[in-house]
């Protein structure tokens, strides 16, 4: 018995290094041009930024901005953000994943959704 709890000690370890930011929710950018439903978290033990989700209404193709932040233990704020290419069609899938340039941030925090559309050649 203490062999198989010293066996799941480490995979358990690793499930709880992962937080939810959004979870299945609508992100959308303040203006309506884009939303998506998705599911956003943060790895610690990777230290990754994940965004699965899919489009259900965009203005036509162009960059999907999420702008994230954070604090690190001594009390600083941090910024990133995950800028994503979207073709802009409904049911366009997106798996993005990011390990930002802060790594002593553990608790980031969607602070705004983003679009700017992509003009036309």
């Amino acid at each position: 018995m203490l062999a198989a709890a010293l066996m799941l000690a480490p995979l358990l370890t690793l499930a709880a290094g992962r937080y939810y930011l959004a979870r299945d929710e609508p992100l959308c950018d303040t203006a309506g041009k884009v939303c998506l439903l998705a599911t956003l978290s943060y790895d610690s033990n990777s230290r990754e930024l994940w965004l699965r989700g899919r489009i259900e209404r965009a203005d036509g193709p162009g960059v999907l901005r999420l702008m994230l932040s954070g604090t690190s233990r001594p009390g600083e704020v941090h910024y990133t953000s995950m800028d994503i290419d979207i073709r802009g069609r409904a049911t366009e899938i997106v798996d993005f994943h990011m390990i930002p340039d802060e790594p002593r941030v553990e608790n980031w925090r969607l602070d705004r959704v983003g679009f700017t559309a992509r003009t036309q050649r």
